[in-house]
């Protein structure tokens, strides 16, 4: 008779365990959804759920734990850890490589209240780029070194220090601005403060520079040697044409009947360490005029651009000489700032 009970009972309770294969601790009609119903059988309870307490050392780290475990949910006791892997007192989840602290509160997609722009913000705390879609596509894109990039996930040739880079590659224009000046032919232009506004296009007024105390070139070998002749201009920065008119003449007295004078003059970066600028950027660099045979005066005349591309204003030094002569002999001498038909020019271009 005890055999026959105990086998009923056992069959009984596989039989309950097939039935509900759900637990209940408070309930003995589990949710059929939950594989651990903690409710009392109303759906309600007055108590919580404790999960265990452990002190983590850092995100990327799995102890107390011997391994990363995928599911793992513990309430962390310690601040430990540095930078990007330290970890706060707070509730934990393991996504199977590292810890990951559950979030106390979301950032809403129909506006937010009471946020902190000191520590309220969208975008990445370790060294990831941030991007937005739309239609699953990139748009926009700020890199991990701060570049704001539109239309590109990359930078492009040339923009490495560009700070905006706008990118569209349909041609039909990558940048519009409107602030109720633009109009049809106008510039962007900006002012010492970096401000920017559409502006139209003007030519700036030539300015002139005070003409120095001139230079003698001697028959000389090499006959290359350029001289400083006490005339500079210092240009801020951008892209300048230079024109040059100045004075040449035969020190005490016209040439001979045979004799001829061709010489250059161009701009230096010193007036010591004498040589072609480096910033003269037109084809033609050198300034030339002819003394010719039986004449007292002649004229070198010419232009040069000059492009400033540093950050700061910065001085050219008017160099002469490297002439070609027959027969020559003496000295030239280019006329000093009392002589009115000496003038050097300068004015932006674009």
């Amino acid at each position: 008779m005890k055999k026959y009970f105990k086998t009923i009972l056992i069959l009984w309770c596989a039989g309950i365990i097939n039935l509900y294969p759900q637990a209940g601790m408070m309930t003995n009609n589990p949710n059929k959804n939950a594989v651990l119903d903690l409710n009392n059988a109303n759906g309600t309870n007055t108590k919580g759920l404790l999960l265990p307490k452990a002190s983590l050392i850092a995100s990327d780290n799995p102890s107390p734990m011997t391994a990363h475990i995928a599911g793992m949910c513990i309430y962390n006791t310690s601040a430990s850890g540095s930078g990007g892997t330290a970890v706060s007192p707070g509730m934990y989840y393991n996504d199977g490589t590292q810890w990951l602290r559950m979030p106390t509160s979301s950032w809403q997609i129909n506006g937010n209240t009471g946020t902190n722009a000191s520590v309220n913000f969208l975008g990445t705390t370790d060294a990831k780029d941030f991007i937005t879609k739309t239609t699953d596509t990139e748009r926009m894109r700020v890199s991990a070194n701060g570049n704001l990039q539109i239309g590109t996930s990359s930078i492009p040739t040339g923009g490495t220090s560009a700070k905006l880079i706008v990118n569209n590659t349909n041609g039909t224009g990558a940048l519009q601005i409107i602030d109720g000046s633009q109009m049809e032919g106008k510039i962007l232009t900006s002012d010492a403060n970096g401000l920017a506004s559409w502006e139209s296009p003007t030519i700036e007024k030539p300015k002139s520079v005070t003409f120095g105390s001139g230079v003698y070139i001697p028959v000389a070998t090499p006959t290359t040697a350029y001289y400083y002749s006490g005339t500079s201009v210092t240009l801020p920065p951008g892209k300048w044409l230079i024109s040059v008119d100045v004075l040449l003449a035969k020190d005490g007295g016209p040439t001979s009947a045979i004799e001829t004078w061709f010489v250059r003059s161009t701009f230096s970066n010193s007036s010591t360490v004498i040589a072609k600028s480096g910033d003269i950027v037109s084809v033609a660099f050198n300034i030339s005029g002819l003394l010719p045979g039986s004449s007292q005066y002649a004229m070198l005349k010419g232009n040069v651009v000059i492009n400033n591309t540093g950050t700061v204003d910065k001085t050219y030094y008017y160099i002469i000489g490297n002439y070609v002569g027959r027969n020559v002999s003496g000295r030239l001498f280019t006329a000093s700032g009392a002589d009115p038909e000496n003038r050097i020019t300068y004015q932006r271009i674009y």
